[in-house]
């Protein structure tokens, strides 16, 4: 091949980076030039998380950054293969990284973004993992239109501070580390000469790789689907290739959706990640009881979580146990009582199993605490028995009152 090391280095990170866009915002490391993990202590780890909820508050990319060791990161990720040869391959590939974390389309500037649109960003664990603390992050998307979960594995850094020396994506069940080595690798065995043939694939598709995922995170899955039959078999069975795929044919049809369930099944049978991502492809199939395995198995990798719990609650009223739903809905609130969705999502599972009183608290809940306004109820469907019950007489009284 005739690609130069460093047009290959800005091609293969521009890849990643759309492909991290995707994985962090669609839907478990320390690094050798950090301090021992014992030397972070659980007020450290809230503090931590503090900062982080306030950089993305204040939609300030610059101090989310500050919070992720990011040289540390990348010296592991270019640890291996050990040779001079590879001086200027890792300046570059690192020089590349250090620019695109400044932007809008940076991991923090993809978190921040959607917590911009609507989506919602929150602090739900911290402990420690095979010794390590961390805190855990769950992210919701704009209109609840997904979830996913990054475990920050934290360290202390050369400067005594606290800082995350890697992050875990459950969607994609692996940590940032892993993902950029798989970048890195092919490029080093290359400029060694000791390339094989999937390295070889990799890098003569990076740039396609690139443009498959920017389609993915603009919606143009049609265009995607068509670009990854264009792939070779190696690239096509890659897993975090599968799961954009998955996501795009989600948007497209049932059968093609199914398709690409059955190809991650296929190609990466014991895979992590398999029990996350599948909830949604179960619930479109309706198969129920496979979607609630799915989220508790879930539920217990992240440690409990009121919004899994909300969708157990949902996949309960979808099979007509309600009783089990209000139960469950009951238990999100318990976990998060400040979590907007319980309310926003719980009141068509109050509906639904005609729990008025719920029915009553929750618009109020949401009225006062969200800053949600109703109009006349009598004329939305959904709220129809609800508005000839004595709940709503009370609820409408007070009402006018106000």
């Amino acid at each position: 091949m005739n690609i130069q090391p460093d047009s290959t280095t800005r091609q293969t990170f521009r890849r990643l980076r759309s492909m991290l866009m995707f994985l962090l915002c669609t839907a478990f490391l320390a690094c050798g030039s950090l301090t021992a993990a014992e030397g972070v202590s659980p007020q450290d780890v809230d503090a931590f998380a503090d900062k982080l909820i306030a950089a993305v508050d204040d939609s300030d990319i610059a101090a989310f950054n500050e919070l992720i060791d990011w040289n540390g990161i990348l010296k592991e990720v270019c640890r291996l293969p050990e040779s001079e040869k590879l001086d200027k391959a890792r300046k570059d590939f690192k020089v590349e990284f250090r620019k695109a974390t400044k932007t809008k389309d940076s991991i923090c500037g993809a978190i921040i973004g959607t917590v911009g649109l609507g989506g919602d960003y929150a602090m739900v664990h911290t402990g420690t993992e095979d010794g390590r603390p961390f805190a855990l992050f769950r992210l919701i998307l704009p209109d609840n239109g997904g979830v996913n979960f990054h475990k920050y594995f934290l360290v202390r850094g050369s400067d005594d501070v606290v800082v995350a020396g890697d992050m875990y994506i459950y969607l994609s069940a692996e940590p940032l580390t892993d993902i950029f080595r798989r970048g890195w690798v092919p490029l080093a065995r290359q400029i060694l000469g000791d390339s094989d043939e999937n390295a070889e694939q990799f890098l003569k598709n990076v740039e396609d790789q690139g443009k498959f995922f920017d389609l993915i995170n603009k919606e143009m899955n049609e265009e995607a689907l068509k670009l990854y039959e264009e792939f070779p078999e190696e690239i096509r069975q890659e897993k975090t290739i599968l799961i954009a795929r998955m996501r795009a044919a989600q948007r497209i049809t049932p059968e093609e959706y199914a398709k690409s369930i059955q190809d991650i099944k296929k190609y990466h049978p014991d895979d992590a990640s398999l029990d996350f991502l599948f909830i949604d492809g179960y619930l479109l199939q309706d198969k129920f009881e496979e979607a609630l395995q799915c989220i508790d198995k879930t539920r217990e990798s992240v440690g409990g979580d009121a919004y899994l719990t909300l969708m157990r609650a949902n996949v309960l009223t979808k099979m007509g146990k309600l009783e089990e739903a209000i139960t469950a809905l009951k238990e999100a609130e318990e976990e998060e009582s400040d979590l907007q969705s319980v309310y926003s999502l719980g009141l068509d599972i109050c509906l639904a199993a005609k729990e008025y009183d719920m029915t009553a608290a929750y618009l109020t809940k949401l009225e006062q605490d969200f800053g949600y306004t109703w109009k006349d109820l009598t004329t939305v469907d959904v709220f129809k028995d609800f508005t000839k019950s004595p709940q709503f007489e009370e609820w409408l009284k007070r009402e006018k009152k106000k």
